[in-house]
């Protein structure tokens, strides 16, 4: 995919609570990037590390993925 490819694609499917994962190993990854973050930003998002939004104290994650608080398990 080109850069331009991966940028469409990531920035037209984001929506709230989103996690986006890209490939460090193709060639266009960064590239698409320089285009991602300031578009999404713009739009409102805010970036997050995966360690800061799951396992909190009180939680779990069930069998599809899903965060919930542990006594709704």
């Amino acid at each position: 995919f080109t850069a331009d490819e991966i940028t469409e694609r990531v920035v037209s499917k984001t929506k709230s609570g989103s996690i986006i994962l890209l490939h460090n190993g193709t060639p266009n990854t960064a590239k698409a990037l320089k285009s991602i973050l300031p578009t999404l930003s713009e739009k409102g998002f805010r970036f997050v590390k995966v360690s800061d939004i799951i396992y909190k104290e009180g939680y779990v994650i069930d069998h599809a993925g899903k965060q919930m608080l542990a006594q709704q398990h």
